[in-house]
């Protein structure tokens, strides 16, 4: 079985010309299709059939991979914090009443935490 037999959707009739329905036991649904008659049908393959789905897809890819980025260097932080904790603490001081800024240089820029109120 090819790729785009694959692709092809069963039980489906097509209406009229881009207008698909699907026998699902005793009702019918429009659906879009990858793949009709031998052939690929990109715009339905890539988006499925609507461009918001392709734009929902991207803001949960730009999510997920800020959780990603962002728990590095929460990695890196603890790591640097546990390699030894007293050399840590000492290297804070206080500039401000309400923020503390940590001498140690994590990617190439200062960490600063503000203070909790």
């Amino acid at each position: 079985m090819s790729f785009i037999e694959k692709l092809t959707p069963k039980d489906t009739e097509e209406i009229k010309p881009n207008l698909f329905i699907q026998r699902r036991g005793n009702y019918y649904r429009q659906i879009y299709p990858a793949a009709w008659n031998g052939k690929i049908n990109w715009y339905n393959f890539i988006t499925g059939g609507h461009w918001t789905k392709l734009f929902w897809f991207f803001i949960i890819l730009f999510i997920v991979f800020g959780f990603y980025v962002q728990s590095g260097d929460y990695k890196k932080f603890h790591d640097l914090v546990m390699e030894n904790p007293y050399n840590f603490c000492e290297s804070i001081r206080i500039e401000t009443p309400n923020r503390l800024n940590i001498l140690e240089v994590l990617n190439e820029s200062a960490i600063v935490i503000p203070d909790n109120p």
